[in-house]
């Protein structure tokens, strides 16, 4: 739903006409696959630092003294 609304702020015609609407989304629907590759880019390296910091506050044993 967001995606369409942000395609739909790109159209410059009448958007009180629905086939006019419709017939812009069917045709520009595919045209910008390098902003969904930079997304799931964005979203693993975002899911890869949490990972890694979750890994560097829990992953290792609290050092215990012995006296």
């Amino acid at each position: 739903m967001w995606e369409i609304s942000v395609r739909l702020l790109k159209f410059a015609g009448d958007l009180s006409d629905e086939e006019d609407v419709l017939e812009w989304l069917r045709k520009n629907r595919f045209r910008q696959p390098e902003l969904n590759l930079f997304m799931y880019a964005l979203i693993a390296i975002t899911l890869a630092f949490v990972m890694y910091t979750a890994f560097l506050m829990y992953g290792f044993k609290p050092h215990v003294k012995t006296t």
